[in-house]
């Protein structure tokens, strides 16, 4: 049925890829009849899942991150209408990023990195790590990111020093900076490094 293979299927995502700050329910034996995508779970969204009938939510964003230190009126009337309609809402962000296939390999295979390996986390899978057909520049390579990703970009560039050897972590990877650069990389492209890491990338070079 559909709810054994979305069972088995998320489930499956959330065991191999999952970090050890990640929390899991291992025994989980809920099943879901229907349920619908969504990029976050707004209150726009739960409210086309309960008109919908549906009793799951898929997100790549969770709900609830961090544990909430106060209810406010916006998340208590969501978690309200959760438990009222019995939604669940599994969220599989990092998960995602790391899993075969998934958000880092296409950022890999976008910058056209060859000889791609997984690094970071303790399950050693969080981002990828490859080398460019050519070296280049660094300012040659923040060009090729720019006309790559279609979008804007903020580098810390260090004219004198090249780029063969590239670490890519989708969304907020700051925590493996120093990781992919101990593993050679020349270059760490992610999202969200807070000013003191940028800053600190830039005196590394």
């Amino acid at each position: 049925t559909s709810s054994r293979i979305w069972s088995v299927v998320l489930l499956q995502i959330l065991m191999s890829c999952a970090e050890c700050w990640m929390k899991l329910k291992e025994n989980a034996t809920h099943q879901w009849g229907t349920g619908t995508e969504q990029y976050y779970a707004k209150e726009d969204g739960v409210d086309y899942a309960v008109s919908g009938g549906f009793d799951l939510i898929v997100t790549h964003h969770p709900f609830i991150f961090k544990p909430l230190s106060k209810i406010t009126d916006e998340n208590y009337r969501i978690i309200k209408k959760f438990m009222e309609n019995g939604i669940s809402v599994l969220s599989y962000h990092t998960r995602l990023d790391s899993a075969d296939g998934g958000v880092n390999d296409v950022l890999a295979e976008t910058l056209g990195l060859e000889n791609i390996v997984p690094f970071g986390g303790e399950t050693e899978n969080i981002g990828r790590m490859g080398s460019l057909e050519k070296e280049m520049t660094q300012n040659e390579f923040a060009y090729l990111l720019k006309e790559k990703l279609g979008c804007d970009i903020r580098c810390a560039v260090n004219e004198e020093k090249t780029v063969k050897s590239v670490a890519v972590v989708g969304g907020a990877g700051k925590d493996y900076i120093f990781e992919g650069i101990s593993m050679g990389a020349d270059a760490f492209v992610t999202s969200e490094v807070p000013h003191h890491l940028f800053i600190a990338a830039r005196e590394m070079g």
